[in-house]
């Protein structure tokens, strides 16, 4: 779904919104081989992207054509249970572990243009991360 809605206290606070501000908010069902893996809600303030409809395939590509793609972010992960919602959407048992990752992007300006929750059917990924000294 793609709407414009009132941010949660959490999202306002991610994004730093001040009372009154509205955000878009698009909730996606993410697939491999036609089966659902994934589930991303993405949260944007109103000022970066007034109209969720125009997003089309890729929110970043969007964001880049009106000069706010994302630069930098910060990424939280965890496990948690899948919620029963969850559960049908991604063909699953509520309870099973789902990996949550949440993601805050900031554009060129250094404003906070994306809050992003996904949460990914753990069995069906398998995360590596490099590090470097």
């Amino acid at each position: 779904g793609r709407a414009l809605d009132r941010p949660s206290r959490a999202e306002a606070e991610a994004l730093g919104l001040r009372d009154g501000d509205l955000v878009a908010r698009l909730v996606r069902v993410r697939t491999a081989d036609a089966e659902p893996v994934a589930i991303e809600r993405a949260v944007l303030p109103q000022a970066v992207l007034p109209d969720p409809g125009a997003v089309g395939d890729s929110l970043y590509a969007a964001l880049d054509r009106i000069g706010r793609r994302p630069v930098s972010g910060t990424q939280r992960l965890r496990a948690l249970p899948a919620r029963a919602a969850e559960a049908r959407l991604l063909s699953c048992e509520p309870g099973e572990p789902l990996l949550c990752v949440e993601r805050r992007c900031f554009d060129a300006r250094g404003s906070c243009v994306e809050f992003t929750e996904t949460r990914y059917l753990g069995r069906a990924y398998d995360f590596v991360a490099d590090l470097a000294p």
